[in-house]
């Protein structure tokens, strides 16, 4: 039964986001969010409402497991700023028992259609990222190693301590994976 709620959730989302009435970030979220689902069918909708390093990011988040089983957001603030640059934000909270995550969803508003753009990661249960989803994905190395430098206690409970032994092999396998 869950499934095929699902399934209709995202078939109208597409249909929304196909109908032309996205009329606001929000309304875009909503669809995007939908079209994450398992049973995600046609996304192309997608197409014109991304900027070409929305069209990466959304590619690569839609491409996720873990993106399909988010919890509900939280938003906690919109930052509006069309009138200046197009820009828009939603700065969203995702609870889970162990912790939550705090991310920006950023939209531009481009020849009078509202486009994903790409999401800032604040933090995630715990671990500071400060840094956008879209160099997590083009340049992963470099924001792995960003991480590790603001996140030393997590790396070393990751990798073990020191003392255990720390080698250039294992870092190297931390990095790739």
């Amino acid at each position: 039964m869950k499934k095929y709620i699902i399934m209709v959730i995202a078939i109208t989302a597409c249909a929304f986001a196909q109908s032309k009435e996205i009329q606001t970030p929000d309304d875009l979220y909503i669809a995007i969010v939908a079209a994450a689902g398992p049973d995600q069918g046609d996304i192309s909708w997608t197409g014109d409402h991304v900027t070409p390093i929305g069209k990466e990011t959304l590619s690569w988040l839609l491409q996720q497991k873990f993106f399909e089983s988010k919890p509900k957001a939280k938003i906690l603030e919109r930052k509006d700023d069309t009138g200046q640059s197009g820009r828009y934000e939603l700065i969203v909270q995702y609870r889970y028992d162990d912790g939550y995550e705090k991310v920006s969803i950023i939209f531009f508003k481009e020849s009078g259609v509202w486009k994903f753009h790409d999401v800032y990661l604040f933090d995630m249960k715990g671990a500071r990222f400060d840094m956008f989803l879209s160099y997590v994905v083009r340049e992963p190395i470099k924001s792995r190693l960003l991480f590790a430098s603001r996140n030393p206690s997590i790396v070393m409970k990751t990798l073990g301590s020191a003392a255990d032994g720390f080698s250039g092999n294992l870092f190297i396998w931390w990095l790739n994976n």
